[in-house]
Protein backbone atom coordinates (compact mmCIF):
# COMPACT_ATOMS: atom_id res chain seq x y z
CA UNK A 1 0.00 0.00 0.00
CA UNK A 2 2.84 2.31 1.07
CA UNK A 3 4.79 1.81 -2.28
CA UNK A 4 1.24 2.33 -4.14
CA UNK A 5 1.23 5.31 -2.76
CA UNK A 6 4.77 6.40 -3.47
CA UNK A 7 3.91 6.10 -6.75
CA UNK A 8 1.09 7.85 -7.20
CA UNK A 9 2.58 10.83 -5.72
CA UNK A 10 5.23 11.05 -8.02
CA UNK A 11 3.13 11.30 -10.54
CA UNK A 12 1.36 14.22 -8.62
CA UNK A 13 4.66 15.89 -8.22
CA UNK A 14 5.62 15.35 -11.96
CA UNK A 15 2.42 16.62 -13.00
CA UNK A 16 2.69 19.49 -11.19
CA UNK A 17 6.41 20.47 -12.42
CA UNK A 18 5.54 20.14 -16.03
CA UNK A 19 2.01 22.42 -15.22
CA UNK A 20 4.60 24.66 -13.60
CA UNK A 21 7.29 25.18 -16.88
CA UNK A 22 3.79 25.17 -18.90
CA UNK A 23 2.54 28.08 -20.24
CA UNK A 24 -1.08 28.12 -19.62
CA UNK A 25 -1.95 28.40 -23.53
CA UNK A 26 -0.26 25.60 -24.35
CA UNK A 27 -2.76 23.91 -26.36
CA UNK A 28 -5.11 25.61 -29.19
CA UNK A 29 -8.58 25.72 -27.41
CA UNK A 30 -12.21 26.23 -28.50
CA UNK A 31 -12.20 30.29 -29.56
CA UNK A 32 -8.93 30.10 -30.51
CA UNK A 33 -8.57 31.91 -34.08
CA UNK A 34 -4.61 30.51 -35.22
CA UNK A 35 -2.30 28.58 -33.22
CA UNK A 36 1.54 28.43 -33.83
CA UNK A 37 2.47 25.12 -34.93
CA UNK A 38 5.61 24.87 -33.49
CA UNK A 39 4.71 25.19 -29.99
CA UNK A 40 1.33 24.22 -30.64
CA UNK A 41 0.08 27.42 -28.49
CA UNK A 42 -3.68 28.74 -29.48
CA UNK A 43 -4.07 32.11 -29.62
CA UNK A 44 -7.86 33.88 -29.51
CA UNK A 45 -6.50 37.39 -32.16
CA UNK A 46 -4.15 37.17 -35.21
CA UNK A 47 -2.29 40.09 -33.04
CA UNK A 48 -1.40 37.88 -30.28
CA UNK A 49 0.00 35.23 -32.71
CA UNK A 50 2.30 37.62 -34.42
CA UNK A 51 3.35 39.62 -31.66
CA UNK A 52 4.53 35.95 -30.24
CA UNK A 53 5.73 34.12 -33.67
CA UNK A 54 9.47 33.48 -34.40
CA UNK A 55 12.07 33.48 -36.82
CA UNK A 56 11.07 29.91 -39.19
CA UNK A 57 7.04 29.75 -37.50
CA UNK A 58 3.89 28.89 -38.89
CA UNK A 59 0.97 30.12 -38.08
CA UNK A 60 -1.72 28.16 -38.17
CA UNK A 61 -5.63 29.50 -39.16
CA UNK A 62 -7.97 27.39 -36.96
CA UNK A 63 -10.81 29.54 -38.84
CA UNK A 64 -11.31 32.29 -40.98
CA UNK A 65 -10.46 35.44 -40.35
CA UNK A 66 -11.20 39.26 -40.87
CA UNK A 67 -8.03 41.46 -39.42
CA UNK A 68 -8.65 45.07 -39.45
CA UNK A 69 -5.02 46.92 -39.69
CA UNK A 70 -1.69 46.03 -41.28
CA UNK A 71 0.52 42.65 -40.56
CA UNK A 72 4.10 43.79 -40.69
CA UNK A 73 6.90 41.68 -40.82
CA UNK A 74 10.40 42.70 -39.87
CA UNK A 75 14.02 40.77 -40.60
CA UNK A 76 12.05 37.45 -39.99
CA UNK A 77 10.60 34.92 -41.90
CA UNK A 78 7.06 33.72 -41.02
CA UNK A 79 4.55 30.61 -42.59
CA UNK A 80 1.06 31.05 -42.60
CA UNK A 81 -0.82 27.89 -42.74
CA UNK A 82 -4.28 28.93 -44.19
CA UNK A 83 -5.85 25.40 -43.44
CA UNK A 84 -8.52 25.84 -45.45
CA UNK A 85 -10.08 28.77 -44.20
CA UNK A 86 -9.47 32.43 -45.39
CA UNK A 87 -7.36 35.56 -44.30
CA UNK A 88 -8.71 38.48 -45.03
CA UNK A 89 -6.33 41.63 -43.93
CA UNK A 90 -8.07 45.56 -44.42
CA UNK A 91 -6.08 48.32 -43.42
CA UNK A 92 -7.71 51.64 -43.67
CA UNK A 93 -5.04 53.86 -41.70
CA UNK A 94 -3.77 56.66 -44.11
CA UNK A 95 -0.58 58.18 -43.85
CA UNK A 96 2.76 58.13 -45.55
CA UNK A 97 4.75 55.00 -44.72
CA UNK A 98 4.57 51.21 -45.92
CA UNK A 99 4.64 50.22 -42.37
CA UNK A 100 1.47 51.86 -41.17
CA UNK A 101 -0.59 51.86 -45.09
CA UNK A 102 -0.35 48.23 -45.98
CA UNK A 103 -2.25 45.48 -45.81
CA UNK A 104 1.44 43.55 -45.64
CA UNK A 105 4.53 44.81 -45.30
CA UNK A 106 7.77 42.63 -45.29
CA UNK A 107 11.29 44.16 -44.50
CA UNK A 108 14.59 42.75 -44.95
CA UNK A 109 16.59 45.18 -43.23
CA UNK A 110 19.02 43.88 -40.70
CA UNK A 111 17.70 39.74 -41.13
CA UNK A 112 16.54 38.64 -44.63
CA UNK A 113 12.32 38.44 -44.28
CA UNK A 114 9.47 36.33 -45.88
CA UNK A 115 5.82 35.35 -45.30
CA UNK A 116 4.93 32.15 -47.25
CA UNK A 117 1.54 30.34 -47.57
CA UNK A 118 1.04 26.83 -46.86
CA UNK A 119 -2.63 25.29 -47.19
CA UNK A 120 -5.72 25.64 -48.95
CA UNK A 121 -7.80 29.05 -48.40
CA UNK A 122 -6.85 32.83 -48.99
CA UNK A 123 -4.63 35.51 -48.08
CA UNK A 124 -6.29 38.56 -49.25
CA UNK A 125 -4.51 42.17 -48.62
CA UNK A 126 -5.98 45.44 -48.74
CA UNK A 127 -4.35 48.88 -47.84
CA UNK A 128 -4.96 52.44 -48.30
CA UNK A 129 -1.25 52.70 -49.94
CA UNK A 130 0.05 49.37 -50.69
CA UNK A 131 -1.62 45.99 -50.47
CA UNK A 132 1.43 44.19 -50.00
CA UNK A 133 4.85 46.09 -49.90
CA UNK A 134 8.22 44.18 -50.20
CA UNK A 135 11.74 45.96 -49.28
CA UNK A 136 14.71 44.22 -49.19
CA UNK A 137 17.94 46.11 -48.24
CA UNK A 138 21.36 45.39 -49.68
CA UNK A 139 22.69 42.26 -49.14
CA UNK A 140 19.19 40.74 -47.42
CA UNK A 141 16.09 39.31 -49.02
CA UNK A 142 13.02 39.84 -48.72
CA UNK A 143 9.64 38.04 -49.83
CA UNK A 144 5.91 37.70 -49.34
CA UNK A 145 2.94 35.75 -51.24
CA UNK A 146 -0.75 36.81 -51.13
CA UNK A 147 -3.64 35.37 -53.03
CA UNK A 148 -5.15 39.00 -53.77
CA UNK A 149 -3.45 42.43 -53.61
CA UNK A 150 -5.43 45.77 -53.45
CA UNK A 151 -4.75 49.45 -52.62
CA UNK A 152 -7.30 51.90 -52.23
CA UNK A 153 -5.76 55.10 -52.16
CA UNK A 154 -7.58 57.77 -53.64
CA UNK A 155 -8.02 61.43 -54.00
CA UNK A 156 -9.17 62.18 -50.27
CA UNK A 157 -6.07 60.54 -49.02
CA UNK A 158 -2.79 62.26 -48.80
CA UNK A 159 -1.31 60.30 -51.21
CA UNK A 160 -2.85 59.09 -54.36
CA UNK A 161 -0.40 57.12 -55.59
CA UNK A 162 -1.37 53.85 -53.89
CA UNK A 163 -0.32 50.30 -55.23
CA UNK A 164 -1.29 47.01 -54.53
CA UNK A 165 1.81 45.13 -55.10
CA UNK A 166 5.32 46.69 -54.72
CA UNK A 167 8.50 44.77 -54.20
CA UNK A 168 11.86 47.05 -54.48
CA UNK A 169 15.48 45.84 -53.88
CA UNK A 170 17.43 43.61 -55.71
CA UNK A 171 16.36 40.43 -53.88
CA UNK A 172 12.60 41.54 -53.18
CA UNK A 173 9.83 39.83 -54.55
CA UNK A 174 5.70 39.63 -54.60
CA UNK A 175 3.71 37.02 -55.74
CA UNK A 176 0.46 37.29 -56.51
CA UNK A 177 -1.76 34.24 -57.07
CA UNK A 178 -5.02 36.17 -57.59
CA UNK A 179 -5.54 39.96 -58.99
CA UNK A 180 -3.50 42.80 -58.29
CA UNK A 181 -5.67 45.64 -57.85
CA UNK A 182 -5.75 49.69 -57.31
CA UNK A 183 -9.24 51.46 -57.03
CA UNK A 184 -8.21 54.67 -56.17
CA UNK A 185 -7.55 57.55 -58.68
CA UNK A 186 -3.88 57.39 -58.84
CA UNK A 187 -3.17 53.97 -58.16
CA UNK A 188 -1.33 51.12 -60.21
CA UNK A 189 -1.79 47.52 -59.88
CA UNK A 190 1.76 46.59 -59.68
CA UNK A 191 5.24 47.93 -59.22
CA UNK A 192 8.68 46.06 -59.39
CA UNK A 193 11.42 48.74 -58.35
CA UNK A 194 15.20 48.89 -58.19
CA UNK A 195 15.56 45.38 -59.28
CA UNK A 196 12.27 44.05 -57.13
CA UNK A 197 10.21 41.02 -59.11
CA UNK A 198 6.56 41.35 -58.74
CA UNK A 199 4.96 38.00 -60.25
CA UNK A 200 0.86 38.41 -60.32
CA UNK A 201 -0.56 34.73 -61.59
CA UNK A 202 -4.13 36.51 -62.37
CA UNK A 203 -4.75 40.15 -63.63
CA UNK A 204 -3.82 43.54 -63.04
CA UNK A 205 -6.47 46.34 -63.00
CA UNK A 206 -5.96 49.85 -61.64
CA UNK A 207 -7.00 53.72 -62.30
CA UNK A 208 -3.95 54.97 -63.00
CA UNK A 209 -4.98 58.22 -63.35
CA UNK A 210 -2.76 61.30 -63.56
CA UNK A 211 -3.42 64.47 -62.10
CA UNK A 212 -0.64 67.06 -63.21
CA UNK A 213 -1.39 68.84 -65.98
CA UNK A 214 2.03 69.31 -67.58
CA UNK A 215 3.92 67.40 -70.75
CA UNK A 216 4.49 63.89 -68.65
CA UNK A 217 1.19 63.81 -67.46
CA UNK A 218 0.17 60.39 -68.73
CA UNK A 219 3.64 58.90 -66.98
CA UNK A 220 1.14 56.51 -65.03
CA UNK A 221 0.32 53.04 -65.64
CA UNK A 222 -1.12 49.67 -64.07
CA UNK A 223 2.12 47.91 -64.61
CA UNK A 224 5.18 49.79 -63.50
CA UNK A 225 8.67 48.62 -64.01
CA UNK A 226 11.87 50.67 -62.26
CA UNK A 227 15.69 50.88 -62.45
CA UNK A 228 16.13 46.90 -62.89
CA UNK A 229 12.47 46.26 -61.70
CA UNK A 230 10.79 43.36 -63.19
CA UNK A 231 6.59 42.95 -63.33
CA UNK A 232 5.38 39.47 -64.42
CA UNK A 233 1.41 38.99 -65.16
CA UNK A 234 -0.11 36.42 -66.36
CA UNK A 235 -3.14 37.95 -66.91
CA UNK A 236 -4.60 41.11 -68.34
CA UNK A 237 -3.77 44.43 -67.69
CA UNK A 238 -6.32 47.40 -67.85
CA UNK A 239 -5.70 50.99 -66.61
CA UNK A 240 -8.86 53.18 -66.63
CA UNK A 241 -8.48 56.66 -65.41
CA UNK A 242 -7.45 59.94 -67.67
CA UNK A 243 -4.07 60.00 -69.29
CA UNK A 244 -3.42 56.76 -68.25
CA UNK A 245 -1.28 54.11 -69.56
CA UNK A 246 -1.47 50.20 -69.25
CA UNK A 247 2.44 49.45 -68.77
CA UNK A 248 5.04 51.48 -68.18
CA UNK A 249 8.96 50.37 -68.50
CA UNK A 250 11.70 52.48 -67.86
CA UNK A 251 15.39 50.72 -67.20
CA UNK A 252 13.73 47.63 -67.09
CA UNK A 253 11.63 44.46 -67.83
CA UNK A 254 7.74 43.39 -67.86
CA UNK A 255 5.83 40.98 -69.51
CA UNK A 256 2.23 40.57 -69.59
CA UNK A 257 0.91 37.03 -71.20
CA UNK A 258 -2.42 38.69 -71.74
CA UNK A 259 -4.04 42.03 -73.38
CA UNK A 260 -3.34 45.22 -72.27
CA UNK A 261 -5.24 48.62 -72.45
CA UNK A 262 -4.78 51.90 -71.35
CA UNK A 263 -6.46 55.16 -72.13
CA UNK A 264 -3.87 57.64 -73.30
CA UNK A 265 -1.10 54.58 -74.18
CA UNK A 266 -1.05 50.99 -74.25
CA UNK A 267 2.30 50.92 -73.57
CA UNK A 268 5.72 53.04 -72.78
CA UNK A 269 9.01 51.85 -72.37
CA UNK A 270 12.59 53.65 -72.08
CA UNK A 271 15.33 51.44 -72.43
CA UNK A 272 13.33 48.20 -71.09
CA UNK A 273 12.50 44.66 -72.43
CA UNK A 274 8.59 44.38 -72.74
CA UNK A 275 6.83 41.56 -73.85
CA UNK A 276 2.86 41.51 -74.30
CA UNK A 277 1.52 38.16 -75.40
CA UNK A 278 -1.89 39.68 -76.43
CA UNK A 279 -3.16 43.18 -77.87
CA UNK A 280 -2.59 46.25 -77.09
CA UNK A 281 -4.87 49.01 -77.30
CA UNK A 282 -5.34 52.76 -76.46
CA UNK A 283 -9.10 54.26 -75.75
CA UNK A 284 -8.14 57.73 -76.15
CA UNK A 285 -8.86 59.53 -79.76
CA UNK A 286 -5.57 60.55 -79.47
CA UNK A 287 -3.71 57.73 -78.10
CA UNK A 288 -0.94 55.82 -79.00
CA UNK A 289 -0.70 51.80 -78.90
CA UNK A 290 3.03 51.48 -78.57
CA UNK A 291 6.09 53.77 -77.51
CA UNK A 292 9.67 53.26 -77.36
CA UNK A 293 12.80 55.80 -76.64
CA UNK A 294 16.24 54.26 -76.80
CA UNK A 295 17.38 50.95 -76.74
CA UNK A 296 14.02 49.36 -76.47
CA UNK A 297 13.28 45.35 -77.54
CA UNK A 298 9.59 45.03 -77.45
CA UNK A 299 7.52 42.26 -78.86
CA UNK A 300 3.90 42.49 -78.78
CA UNK A 301 1.79 39.27 -79.59
CA UNK A 302 -1.21 40.56 -81.19
CA UNK A 303 -3.15 43.78 -82.77
CA UNK A 304 -2.11 47.31 -82.02
CA UNK A 305 -5.20 49.50 -82.08
CA UNK A 306 -4.82 53.77 -81.18
CA UNK A 307 -7.11 56.84 -81.89
CA UNK A 308 -3.70 58.45 -82.38
CA UNK A 309 -0.11 56.89 -83.48
CA UNK A 310 0.04 52.85 -83.94
CA UNK A 311 3.70 52.60 -83.25
CA UNK A 312 6.36 55.01 -82.58
CA UNK A 313 10.00 55.16 -81.90
CA UNK A 314 11.16 58.22 -80.64
CA UNK A 315 14.33 60.40 -81.34
CA UNK A 316 16.64 61.71 -78.65
CA UNK A 317 19.68 63.43 -78.54
CA UNK A 318 21.22 60.08 -77.39
CA UNK A 319 19.17 57.14 -78.88
CA UNK A 320 20.04 53.89 -79.09
CA UNK A 321 18.28 51.50 -81.67
CA UNK A 322 15.19 50.02 -80.29
CA UNK A 323 13.32 47.04 -82.23
CA UNK A 324 9.33 46.68 -82.03
CA UNK A 325 8.02 43.31 -83.60
CA UNK A 326 4.31 43.54 -83.85
CA UNK A 327 3.09 39.71 -84.62
CA UNK A 328 -0.54 41.21 -85.52
CA UNK A 329 -1.92 44.36 -87.52
CA UNK A 330 -1.63 48.08 -86.31
CA UNK A 331 -4.87 49.60 -86.74
CA UNK A 332 -4.33 53.68 -85.93
CA UNK A 333 -5.00 56.76 -88.00
CA UNK A 334 -1.16 57.01 -87.72
CA UNK A 335 0.18 54.02 -88.81
CA UNK A 336 4.14 54.30 -87.74
CA UNK A 337 6.18 57.19 -86.36
CA UNK A 338 10.22 56.64 -85.98
CA UNK A 339 11.87 59.85 -85.14
CA UNK A 340 9.68 62.74 -87.30
CA UNK A 341 9.34 60.84 -90.04
CA UNK A 342 5.28 58.91 -90.83
CA UNK A 343 5.60 56.23 -91.94
CA UNK A 344 2.54 53.94 -93.59
CA UNK A 345 1.24 50.81 -94.41
CA UNK A 346 2.93 50.57 -97.79
CA UNK A 347 6.19 52.35 -96.26
CA UNK A 348 8.42 49.31 -96.00
CA UNK A 349 11.21 46.64 -96.93
CA UNK A 350 11.70 43.43 -97.23
CA UNK A 351 14.64 41.59 -95.82
CA UNK A 352 15.68 37.96 -96.49
CA UNK A 353 17.31 38.09 -92.98
CA UNK A 354 13.71 38.39 -91.65
CA UNK A 355 11.59 36.39 -93.69
CA UNK A 356 7.61 36.77 -92.24
CA UNK A 357 7.92 40.29 -91.38
CA UNK A 358 7.50 44.03 -93.13
CA UNK A 359 10.21 46.45 -92.13
CA UNK A 360 9.43 49.87 -91.51
CA UNK A 361 12.81 52.02 -90.61
CA UNK A 362 14.49 55.26 -91.50
CA UNK A 363 17.11 55.17 -89.37
CA UNK A 364 19.90 52.53 -88.44
CA UNK A 365 20.70 54.47 -85.21
CA UNK A 366 16.73 54.76 -84.29
CA UNK A 367 15.99 51.21 -85.08
CA UNK A 368 12.98 49.80 -86.79
CA UNK A 369 9.54 48.88 -86.54
CA UNK A 370 8.93 44.62 -87.52
CA UNK A 371 4.93 43.42 -88.42
CA UNK A 372 4.31 40.39 -89.16
CA UNK A 373 3.71 40.23 -93.42
CA UNK A 374 -0.40 38.46 -93.18
CA UNK A 375 -1.22 38.11 -97.29
CA UNK A 376 -4.59 38.39 -97.31
CA UNK A 377 -6.15 35.24 -99.22
CA UNK A 378 -7.00 35.52 -102.58
CA UNK A 379 -10.46 34.59 -103.15
CA UNK A 380 -13.07 33.93 -99.85
CA UNK A 381 -12.68 30.10 -99.99
CA UNK A 382 -13.30 27.10 -102.42
CA UNK A 383 -10.06 25.64 -104.64
CA UNK A 384 -10.88 26.96 -108.28
CA UNK A 385 -12.09 23.33 -109.79
CA UNK A 386 -15.61 23.33 -111.22
CA UNK A 387 -16.82 21.56 -108.22
CA UNK A 388 -15.23 23.80 -105.47
CA UNK A 389 -15.23 27.17 -107.34
CA UNK A 390 -13.01 30.45 -106.17
CA UNK A 391 -15.50 32.56 -104.10
CA UNK A 392 -15.56 35.93 -104.76
CA UNK A 393 -17.00 38.63 -102.76
CA UNK A 394 -14.53 41.56 -102.75
CA UNK A 395 -13.44 44.04 -105.44
CA UNK A 396 -9.72 42.88 -105.06
CA UNK A 397 -11.01 39.27 -105.11
CA UNK A 398 -12.81 40.21 -108.49
CA UNK A 399 -9.21 41.69 -109.52
CA UNK A 400 -7.19 38.42 -108.79
CA UNK A 401 -9.14 36.66 -111.23
CA UNK A 402 -7.03 37.77 -114.35
CA UNK A 403 -3.94 35.36 -111.85
CA UNK A 404 -6.68 32.34 -113.01
CA UNK A 405 -7.93 32.71 -116.29
CA UNK A 406 -8.81 28.89 -116.76
CA UNK A 407 -10.33 28.62 -113.12
CA UNK A 408 -13.83 28.16 -112.36
CA UNK A 409 -15.34 31.27 -109.83
CA UNK A 410 -18.59 31.89 -107.98
CA UNK A 411 -19.69 35.46 -106.61
CA UNK A 412 -20.70 35.43 -103.52
CA UNK A 413 -21.51 38.97 -102.49
CA UNK A 414 -22.72 42.12 -104.37
CA UNK A 415 -19.18 44.19 -105.57
CA UNK A 416 -19.09 47.38 -106.11
CA UNK A 417 -15.91 48.73 -108.61
CA UNK A 418 -16.77 52.51 -107.80
CA UNK A 419 -13.91 52.58 -105.35
CA UNK A 420 -10.03 53.32 -104.90
CA UNK A 421 -7.82 52.09 -106.82
CA UNK A 422 -10.24 50.53 -109.28
CA UNK A 423 -12.05 54.26 -109.63
CA UNK A 424 -9.18 56.32 -110.39
CA UNK A 425 -6.76 57.16 -113.46
CA UNK A 426 -7.41 54.71 -116.02
CA UNK A 427 -10.34 52.70 -113.67
CA UNK A 428 -10.62 49.06 -114.26
CA UNK A 429 -8.68 47.29 -116.32
CA UNK A 430 -10.34 44.35 -118.02
CA UNK A 431 -9.82 40.47 -117.15
CA UNK A 432 -8.26 38.62 -119.95
CA UNK A 433 -6.80 39.69 -124.00
CA UNK A 434 -6.92 38.44 -127.05
CA UNK A 435 -3.67 36.98 -126.71
CA UNK A 436 -4.61 35.41 -123.18
CA UNK A 437 -8.43 35.39 -122.79
CA UNK A 438 -10.60 34.28 -120.12
CA UNK A 439 -11.20 30.36 -120.37
CA UNK A 440 -12.72 29.89 -117.36
CA UNK A 441 -16.15 30.14 -115.79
Amino acid sequence: MGRAFSRILALVLALCVWTAFTPLAVLASEGDVCKIVETETGYSTLDEALAAVEDGQTIQLLGSVNYSGGIVITDKSVTFDLNGFNLNVVNTAEGDTPATTSGLCVIGENGDAGLTLLGQGEFNVTGTLFGVYVLAYPGKTASATVTNATATASESTDDTWGCGAFASGANASVTVRGDATATGAGGNGATGNSSGLVTVEGNVIATAENFYEDEEGWYRAAVEAWDGGEVVVEGYVIATGDNSIGVLAAGSYATVFGDVTGVVGGMFAYDSCVEIGGKVTSTDESGFGVLAVDNCEIEVGGDVVAGGIGVEIMDTWDSSPSEILIDGAITAPVYIKIGEAVLGFDDYVLDDSIPGYRVYTIDSNLGAVLVLDVTPPEFAGGDGTEENPYLVATADQLNNVRNHLNKHFKQTADINLNIAPYNVNEGWVPIGTWEDPFTGT
